[in-house]
């Protein structure tokens, strides 16, 4: 295999994945075949099976770049306590880092592996930073029950609300989902910093 730091191997990753995203525009997970990938992205299969095993690795690789950047990405959101004043501008630079990956998330979202499926993957990442959050905010451990339905309803709007400001694609789609969570959740239940 060759070294993941040579330009030419990265070029020809993102030329792959970038091709494997474009595809998935079109075409269920399950219809796409190396051959599409190979012609799609102009390479042969030596250069394609230098990287990769085979479309599932690929996918999972991808999705595993995406959970990570979206893991990064809620940890700086959560970072420190938000104030109401703060939150807007905070939910504002989460959603900007995730906009980078907007194509291949909304992608990789119809692609169900053995051992990645983005959304649940996301879900999950969601209610255990959230159900860290509620621990913090509110000083003490909820009961179990209590944090599981909030941690879950969190996590259903929270990912509902990205998939689509993803499908929107635009600053004003960010506006929207800041504007509603800013003005419409009560305190007690979804604190200020809720996102």
């Amino acid at each position: 295999m060759s070294n993941s730091k040579d330009l030419r191997v990265i070029k020809t990753k993102t030329t792959i994945e970038r091709a494997f995203i474009s595809l998935l525009k079109n075409k269920s997970f399950e219809r796409i075949t190396v051959q599409n990938i190979l012609d799609e992205a102009l390479i042969n299969h030596k250069t394609f099976y230098a990287h990769y095993a085979d479309k599932y690795q690929l996918a999972d690789i991808i999705s595993e770049n995406l959970i990570n950047k979206f893991q990064l990405a809620l940890t700086k959101r959560f970072k420190k306590p938000v104030l109401p004043t703060d939150s807007s501008a905070s939910m504002r630079t989460f959603y900007l880092t995730i906009f980078k990956d907007r194509e291949a998330m909304l992608a990789m979202f119809k692609v169900k592996t053995n051992n990645h499926y983005l959304w649940d993957d996301l879900m999950d990442i969601l209610k255990s930073t959230y159900h860290d959050h509620l621990t913090f905010i509110t000083k003490s451990e909820p009961s179990h029950l209590e944090a599981d339905y909030l941690c879950l309803s969190y996590a259903v709007l929270a990912l509902n609300s990205i998939q689509w400001a993803l499908t929107i694609g635009t600053s004003e789609a960010i506006d929207t989902v800041i504007r509603a969570y800013s003005n419409s959740l009560p305190a007690p239940l979804w604190p200020p910093s809720n996102f």
